[in-house]
């Protein structure tokens, strides 16, 4: 028997593309427009504005992330990174100093 993690409905085929279907209509409006379009869409089915409000936020992460170039997303990260360990030579490296 599969577990399902609580809470969590597995999405048919017309509850996907319920969601495509308002994920799309969403992407002609901005701002108060957008949420008032998910008001009157969306009024009987919570659920199906969550899942669009979901992939509207992948969407507007995944936009930010190619907006940003890449040397700046390194540098950033070069600040966190551990410290490289090189390799000692010589005779201080041979008896462990």
């Amino acid at each position: 028997m599969t577990s399902k993690p609580c809470g969590v409905t597995p999405m048919t085929d017309d509850r996907q593309r319920d969601v495509l279907r308002v994920y799309r209509g969403t992407l002609a409006y901005d701002g108060e427009a957008r949420a008032a379009y998910l008001d009157e869409t969306c009024e009987a089915d919570p659920e199906l504005r969550r899942e669009v409000e979901s992939l509207l936020a992948q969407q507007s992460d995944a936009e930010a992330f190619l907006e940003r170039p890449a040397v700046d997303r390194a540098s950033a990260n070069a600040a966190f990174a551990a410290p490289v360990a090189r390799p000692r030579s010589g005779r201080a490296s041979s008896i462990g100093i």
